[in-house]
């Protein structure tokens, strides 16, 4: 046994955003620090016009205006400064939660893929990303400025009493069109929303399957589907357009009339007798109510972001806290050649009534290959996925050298499980690198030796830039044959003690197959546990055992020849016996079926 190093656990990972958050309260505390010395040199430009008006036209002193310009351009100088300061340190903290969490994120987007029902996406990682780029947006830097209005309210009641009274109306009305922009086009966006997300799902759907699309005449209903689609995100798109549109001219009619309506109050306090409002003061009221109502302007035209950013930031919590609770052990085995035991599993998923499987057991040792056969939804490649940890059961558990596999770290254990899907996707790189599991220190010698076990290296050094050539997107570059080889060569990098080939011979010709049944001996040669999910009869001739699964359960679990045998005979009998339309069908019954039928009758005879 050897101890290893543990990614950081459940509990870290559903918090990862909340402990983010919080190592940043000291960068919090500097923005908040960095926004009030920013805000408070917005008053250099009012200070400086007032004293202007007050004491330099008052006196045609040249002395006083160029100190008053050279103080006023300095403050100025350090409130841009302080204003950069504030941008870095939030372009750090945006940095340092994206470095923190996108790697959690892409592992929780991982674990979630492998569980039925749930969507295959990456939403929290663009979710991730957009909440990264609202923290360095000039809305985020609005919202900063937007407490300190009160100070700037504060000043103009300093001021004059009534231009206080005026700005604290203007500013009241600009919240609550802010407010009514949210209301009135939050419901339009997210339809028009959910609209364009369908819309591209089918798109990307349709074009992923173009050949099918094209062949069978399918492109007209996917267009008119499309134009449906469009049209529906266009017309919410537009009333959600239309109804901002207004509020932004309202927003901007409203912010130059308030302006005017302080000028006009100042104005009239300025003529009334007594007053000690001068008109550096009105000036500088004007100016002050421009500046307070600004972030209040662009928070009205930038509500949506800010709601963008609240829906960003509950995606990644809730992927965070959704994290598959998948424990993992510190303590592995070294050597991990010993039996895989299958003790009682069964799997259940929640919305099903029937179990997907149920109460399987057997015990399959080094150097022997099991054939797992059955009908279609029998559980197969269900089981596959188990055995190799990369969903939990239910009830019951899989070991390998008595261990867990689904406590095994994956990264240590796929060091020793090879596995060929049924549908085989090639990630984007170069055939070496597929080969390779994009291993950056795998050897060529290691990359040519699973090739070679494959019985494709030939094949490779065929293609144009031979291993080096690039196999596009999902391996679209090469054919269905190529593509279950390469997949195939990959399995079977760094010898593994456990592989698992699901359907391996689907897309495979003559000389394929032949290369896949050396390769499956071979690896019983170097005492391999090699199971194979099998619809094709001839690939049942170099198993052991035969697993068969029928709704779930095992049906039988016995050695080759009590299979192999009564088929041969059965389809003896067909050929000499006289032809019927229930012999037809029976010749072009399914492997599986026939297997099936074969374990039912050997079972009946042994009954009787």
């Amino acid at each position: 046994m050897s101890i290893i190093k543990t990614q950081p656990d459940n509990n870290e990972t559903k918090n990862a955003l909340t402990d983010a958050l919080r190592a940043c309260r000291g960068a919090f505390v500097s923005v908040a620090i960095f926004s009030f010395a920013v805000n408070l040199f917005i008053l250099v430009l009012p200070l400086y016009m007032f004293s202007v008006f007050t004491r330099v036209l008052s006196s045609y002193s040249m002395a006083t205006l160029a100190a008053l310009f050279t103080m006023a351009i300095f403050a100025l100088l350090i409130q841009a400064i302080i204003d950069i300061a504030r941008s870095y340190v939030f372009l750090h903290v945006g940095s340092f939660i994206d470095r923190r969490l996108s790697g959690r994120l892409l592992r929780c987007a991982l674990s979630s893929a492998l569980s039925r029902g749930k969507v295959k996406s990456i939403q929290p990682i663009q979710a991730l990303h957009r909440f990264h780029g609202m923290l360095t947006s000039p809305a985020m830097f609005n919202m900063l400025d937007a407490p300190w209005i009160p100070l700037f309210i504060l000043v103009l009641f300093i001021l004059n009493f009534w231009v206080g009274i005026v700005a604290t109306a203007g500013a009241l009305i600009l919240v609550v069109l802010a407010i009514a922009n949210d209301r009135l086009t939050k419901s339009a966006l997210r339809r028009a929303s959910a609209s364009m997300g369908a819309m591209s799902k089918t798109a990307s759907v349709a074009v992923r399957n173009s050949d099918i699309v094209e062949s069978m005449g399918m492109s007209p209903t996917i267009v008119k589907r499309w134009h449906v689609g469009n049209e529906e995100t266009i017309y919410y798109q537009n009333i959600a357009s239309k109804r901002a549109a207004i509020l932004g001219a309202t927003t901007k009619f409203l912010r130059m009339a308030i302006q005017m309506t302080v000028m006009t109050a100042a104005a009239m306090e300025i003529m009334t007798p007594g007053s000690v409002m001068s008109p550096g003061a009105m000036m500088a009221s004007v100016i002050l109510v421009g500046r307070a109502l600004m972030p209040l302007e662009s928070l009205v035209g930038s509500y949506q972001h800010i709601g963008d950013l609240r829906a960003d930031y509950a995606t990644i919590t809730n992927s965070l806290a959704e994290a598959v609770d998948k424990p993992r052990s510190s303590v592995i085995p070294t050597d991990v050649a010993g039996d895989l035991v299958v003790d009682n599993v069964s799997y259940k998923v929640a919305g099903i009534e029937r179990p997907i499987l149920s109460n399987i057991n057997f015990t399959a040792k080094p150097g022997e290959i099991i054939g797992i056969v059955g009908h279609s939804a029998a559980g197969k490649t269900t089981l596959a996925s188990i055995i190799i940890g990369l969903i939990k059961p239910t009830n019951g558990v899989v070991r390998l050298a008595g261990s867990d596999v689904y406590a095994w770290p994956s990264e240590n254990l796929g060091q020793h499980v090879g596995y060929l899907p049924q549908n085989v996707e090639l990630l984007d790189g170069t055939v070496a690198e597929n080969i390779a599991r994009l291993q950056e220190t795998a050897s060529s010698k290691d990359i040519i030796d699973a090739a070679q076990m494959a019985g494709v290296d030939t094949v490779i050094q065929n293609l144009p830039n031979g291993f080096d050539t690039d196999v596009g997107d999902q391996g679209s570059l090469l054919s269905g044959g190529q593509r279950q080889r390469v997949g195939l060569a990959r399995a079977l990098f760094g010898n593994p003690h456990l592989l698992v080939l699901d359907e391996p011979n689907a897309h495979l010709d003559s000389e394929g197959e032949k290369a896949l049944n050396k390769a499956i001996l071979d690896a019983k040669e170097r005492n391999c546990i090699v199971m194979v999910i099998a619809h094709r009869p001839n690939i049942l001739q170099f198993v052991d055992k035969v697993l068969i699964l029928s709704g779930g359960t095992v049906q039988n679990f016995t050695n080759r020849d009590n299979v192999i045998v009564p088929i041969a005979q059965k389809d003896q009998k067909e050929v000499t016996g006289p032809k019927s339309s229930a012999s037809d069908a029976a010749q072009t019954e399914p492997a599986t079926d026939r297997v099936a039928a074969a374990n039912n009758t050997g079972t009946s005879e042994s009954a009787s």
